[in-house]
């Protein structure tokens, strides 16, 4: 039986919007692989909907994804690639986009919020910033049980081409660092003791029932915004995961790649294009029907041991249950089904071939027969996007 999305539980009532004058910012804290994506897509595509409500969601100009990623970044200088530089969209900049828009509620999201939450002094800086503006800043996100995340996190960088390894190399580089992203709970605790609210949900990828985007908006529990309207909104699917035959491809494809001298991973736009035509190939193959899974008793260990007790402080103390009663799966090992290249039939090794030959032709074509075309491709549809929406601001 497909499991349901909790009811999205009301804010404190001090928290809640009750005059038109007062202006409250929603931070959503994207974790990584929790359906941020989703939902800023979600939200860029519905600013329209939204500003008639008086919530603006600002869209940075190209190159973009939706997102505010250069909003954090533009605190601690440093930015990791064209997505982050300091033109990008900093906070002045969307601060007086929202000046502009002339509503009362701001939302912002990027998942480089949780990125840059260990840097010196940052956390106190951003929120000092914001006050001046803000009568009320609630952050926002959703929760994903460690199994989930683990799994989907790596599957997502094998299939974006950033990362040839297998599961346990994978596993072992990122249980002996300290990043932010990875301790999520840890890091989304440290957002909730600077704002006025927190509203952390479990995110149940299988939930059936109503859209996570649609239970975003309403979780968030913005009045001037009628749950009837929300049913109108429009969503898209995006970042489905690969299975098993596919992740391995992947792999094979980023270390053939990987021994160039061409290949540019951080060019988002031509690497997108390729795994978009990697990810083709392999649907057509029917790869994506097996879900990928690796957690047997050994790894599940291996990651509670590192995790547990901070994601249990974190679930008592913002969920009000253990862990384990939130995420019930998190404790039963499975079958794990990764495929090494030497265990495949012979017409399963056929068809990896295949795809790894058809997609490092892609490759060179992309990145060396005609890097002209496609970068004045990519250019064309930034700004095809970008005069969009200046058209759609005009005639608001």
């Amino acid at each position: 039986m497909p499991r349901q999305w909790p009811p999205a539980r009301r804010l404190p009532q001090h928290t809640r919007i009750k005059e038109p004058h007062l202006k409250t910012l929603y931070l959503h804290l994207g974790t990584h692989k929790a359906a941020s994506t989703a939902i800023q897509l979600f939200l860029a595509h519905n600013r329209a909907q939204l500003a008639k409500h008086g919530i603006c969601y600002p869209t940075p100009p190209p190159p973009t994804r939706f997102a505010h990623h250069g909003l954090a970044w533009h605190f601690i200088r440093q930015y990791k690639d064209i997505d982050q530089r300091p033109g990008n969209y900093s906070l002045p900049a969307a601060l007086a986009d929202f000046a502009a828009s002339g509503c009362h509620t701001l939302i912002l999201s990027s998942e480089d919020f949780l990125t840059c939450t260990p840097f010196p002094d940052f956390l106190e800086e951003f929120f000092r910033a914001l006050r001046r503006v803000f009568s009320r800043i609630v952050v926002c996100a959703y929760v994903r049980d460690r199994k989930g995340f683990f799994r989907s996190s790596y599957n997502q960088w094998v299939k974006s081409l950033v990362y040839a390894g297998d599961f346990d190399s994978y596993l072992a580089r990122v249980l002996r660092g300290n990043q932010a992203p990875m301790h999520y709970t840890r890091s989304l605790a440290s957002w909730a003791e600077h704002a006025d609210a927190a509203v952390y949900l479990p995110f149940l990828p299988r939930a059936g029932g109503e859209a996570v985007e649609r239970h975003f908006l309403r979780a968030l529990d913005i009045e001037a915004c009628p749950e009837a309207q929300l049913q109108a909104f429009s969503s898209e699917a995006v970042n489905a995961s690969v299975g098993p035959l596919s992740v391995l491809a992947h792999r094979r494809i980023c270390a053939q790649l990987n021994t160039t001298d061409w290949f540019q991973p951080y060019d988002l736009h031509r690497r997108t294009n390729l795994t978009d035509h990697i990810l083709s190939l392999s649907t057509a193959r029917g790869w994506e029907a097996e879900r990928f899974r690796v957690f047997d008793s050994q790894r599940l260990s291996r990651v509670r041991e590192v995790f547990h007790g901070e994601d249990g402080s974190f679930a008592r103390r913002h969920f009000g249950r253990d862990w384990d009663e939130v995420f019930p799966e998190e404790a039963s090992e499975e079958q794990a089904n990764e495929r090494v290249y030497e265990d495949l039939s012979r017409s399963e090794r056929s068809a990896v071939d295949q795809v790894v030959t058809q997609g490092t032709r892609r490759a060179r074509a992309i990145y060396v027969d005609h890097p002209r075309i496609s970068t004045y491709r990519a250019n064309l549809r930034r700004s095809i996007r970008w005069l969009s929406r200046r058209v759609l601001q005009l005639r608001r």
